[in-house]
């Protein structure tokens, strides 16, 4: 294999654990992947009015085709 090959290995490796850890922190507290994603994007816009909320995509999400 070669050094990219393992590297990217080993970066997808990182952000599934990551990402398992998050699920597991967010089911601790009752609440949904999705549900999570919302507060996790609320608490870094703190002080933003209903509007600016509103204009705002989540990170991660795909525009409609």
């Amino acid at each position: 294999m070669s050094d990219d090959t393992l590297l990217i290995d080993a970066l997808f490796r990182v952000m599934r654990e990551l990402r398992r850890h998050y699920d597991l922190n967010a089911q601790a507290m009752g609440l949904t992947m999705a549900r999570a994603r919302v507060v996790s994007t609320l608490a870094k816009m703190e002080g933003a009015t209903q509007s600016e909320l509103a204009t705002q995509r989540p990170s991660g999400s795909r525009r409609p085709r």
